[in-house]
């Protein structure tokens, strides 16, 4: 049986059937023109035009949907892409600001949500997503808008609730009484109240700073990490951030006393100054000097309170002066080997 044919009314030759489109508006149910000729009339501008013009009509737009139910259309679709054809055209519209704003849309939709939340618990999905913060985190973008996080009021106001609170009394009374005096407080239970290392006032410390003073217990961290009351406590103790042979040594304006000894004597005045009755910024001032007399250098009555500016006031008063008080170790130093010496010679 010899196959049908029919001549091209583009090109002119004769083609069996099966080289046309089946058209069903013909009388033989065939296009016109051969397969070859409507490939070069659909790549020409007419018959773009005609074909996007055939998209956007209603029987176009059903006929595409239809072909999109097929078998035929899904695996085409998945043959194409795997190709790399398929990989460069979407790397290059994901890249685009269309393709920007279109994924940004549907990450915001319900559906979008539920598959980038699925995929975050999935192994790669993990993988992928810490891949994405540390070379985030790398880049400038993302160091200026971590800047510009700790700057920002919500990230402070987290410090405050983990950090700045006050440390609750159960969770940290046990790992820091052997090192530290601590005790609840007395209308609120749970929270820890614990002694200033300079002032031995009870305070409430913060989280952190309880936690900092337990890491260095441990020996974790770096320095004693103290508890103090106030700043002004902080800056006043002597062995405030101090090492034992400084190299930058600084100069204080009163020599270390016992921190026993100092807490009795603000606490017997009140944590009040005796001259100007400032509570800040106090020193434990000798009223006869320890090298002077060291037997009476612990001794509650020969001490009092005075605030930093008083007690610089101190010792520019005459007789006890820092260089009155050395002159007289001085003469301690010399006159007694002296009065031996006449003793000596006149025997």
């Amino acid at each position: 049986m010899t196959e049908q044919t029919k001549v091209c009314s583009k090109c002119g030759e004769e083609k069996p059937l099966s080289e046309f489109h089946r058209d069903a508006s013909k009388k033989d149910h065939h296009a016109s023109q051969c397969k070859i000729c409507r490939r070069g009339y659909a790549k020409s501008e007419r018959g773009r035009k005609l074909q996007a013009k055939y998209q956007k009509s209603e029987k176009g737009k059903r006929a595409r949907a239809k072909y999109q139910k097929s078998e035929k259309f899904k695996k085409t679709q998945a043959k194409y892409q795997k190709t790399e054809k398929y990989k460069k055209v979407q790397a290059k519209y994901k890249r685009s600001e269309r393709g920007k704003k279109a994924q940004a849309k549907y990450q915001k939709t319900e559906r979008g949500r539920k598959i980038r939340a699925e995929y975050k618990k999935t192994e790669k999905g993990k993988k992928t997503m810490a891949k994405a913060r540390a070379k985030y985190a790398k880049s400038e973008k993302g160091k200026k808008a971590v800047v510009e996080w700790r700057k920002s009021e919500k990230s402070k106001k987290g410090k405050v609730e983990r950090n700045e609170g006050p440390a609750p009394f159960d969770t940290y009374a046990q790992r820091i009484e052997y090192a530290e005096e601590v005790r609840s407080h007395p209308t609120e239970t749970n929270v820890l109240r614990a002694k200033c290392t300079y002032c031995g006032k009870w305070h409430n410390p913060t989280v952190l700073a309880v936690a900092n003073r337990i890491s260095a217990l441990i020996g974790r961290g770096r320095g004693e990490n103290r508890l103090y009351c106030s700043d002004n406590c902080k800056k006043e103790c002597p062995i405030y951030q101090q090492m034992k042979w400084p190299k930058g040594f600084k100069k204080a304006t009163s020599r270390e006393v016992q921190p026993q000894l100092r807490q009795m004597v603000f606490k017997r005045d009140d944590w009040l100054c005796q001259r100007c009755h400032s509570n800040t910024s106090l020193h434990c001032h000798h009223i006869t000097g320890v090298e002077q007399n060291p037997i009476e250098s612990a001794d509650i009555d020969n001490c009092i309170t005075f605030c930093k500016k008083c007690h610089k006031w101190v010792h520019t008063l005459k007789g006890c002066r820092y260089i009155d008080l050395q002159r007289e170790k001085c003469k301690e130093t010399f006159e007694t080997p002296r009065k031996e010496l006449q003793v000596l010679l006149e025997t």
